[in-house]
C-alpha cells in the first residue's frame, strides 16, 4: 500500500467503498474511525471456514496492522472489538 507494487489507481480502487451499506471495497471493508486521538481510515477483511476465523485490520495513515487467527469459534464482532482495543493501545504508545 505504500507504493511500488500497485499503481495509484489500483490502491485507490482497493480503498474505495462500492457497496455502501456493507462498507465493502475491492480490498475488503473500509471505514473512518477515531484511533487514539486522530481520525484514521481503517481497512479490514475477515474470513472463516466454520470454527476457524481470521481478521486482518490495517490503518491507512499510521500503518498499524493486526492479524488474528482463532479456532475458538469467536464471532467476527468479538474480534472487531479486540482489534479496536489493540489499535487504541498502539496509538497511545506513539
Amino acid at each position: 500500500m505504500s507504493g511500488g507494487f500497485l499503481s495509484d489507481t489500483s490502491r485507490r480502487a482497493l480503498n474505495t467503498v462500492y457497496v455502501e451499506n456493507e462498507r465493502y471495497a475491492y480490498g475488503g471493508r473500509v471505514r473512518e474511525m477515531e484511533v487514539g486521538e486522530r481520525d484514521e481510515t481503517v481497512l479490514w477483511h475477515t474470513g472463516s471456514n466454520g470454527p476457524s476465523k481470521s481478521r486482518l485490520t490495517r490503518t491507512a495513515k499510521s500503518g498499524f496492522t493486526i492479524v488474528t487467527l482463532s479456532n475458538t469459534g469467536a464471532e467476527h464482532d468479538e474480534t472487531e472489538e479486540l482489534h479496536e482495543r489493540i489499535l487504541s493501545w498502539l496509538a497511545s504508545r506513539e
